[in-house]
C-alpha cells in the first residue's frame, strides 16, 4: 500500500533492520528479488535447511533471498 501511494516526501521506517533490507530490494529491484525467489524449492528439506541458517551470518546480498549451497 505504501508504494502504491507514491507520495512524495514520504518515508518508511523500521527498527528492525531485516525489514528494512527488504524494503530496499523491493524498492531498488524487484524484478531481481521475485527471479531469485523463484529458485527456492517448496520442500521439507530444503525449509529446515533455510530455517537453520543464521541470517546474520550472511551477507546483506545473500539474506533476501537466502542462499545456501
Amino acid at each position: 500500500m505504501f508504494f502504491a501511494l507514491g507520495r512524495l516526501g514520504s518515508y518508511l521506517s523500521d527498527t528492525n533492520s531485516e525489514l528494512n533490507n527488504l524494503y530496499q530490494v523491493i524498492r531498488d529491484d524487484v524484478e531481481a528479488l521475485i527471479t531469485d525467489l523463484r529458485r527456492h524449492r517448496n520442500d521439507a528439506a530444503y525449509f529446515y535447511v533455510a530455517r537453520a541458517l543464521n541470517p546474520d551470518s550472511l551477507s546483506v546480498g545473500n539474506r533476501l533471498p537466502l542462499s545456501f549451497p
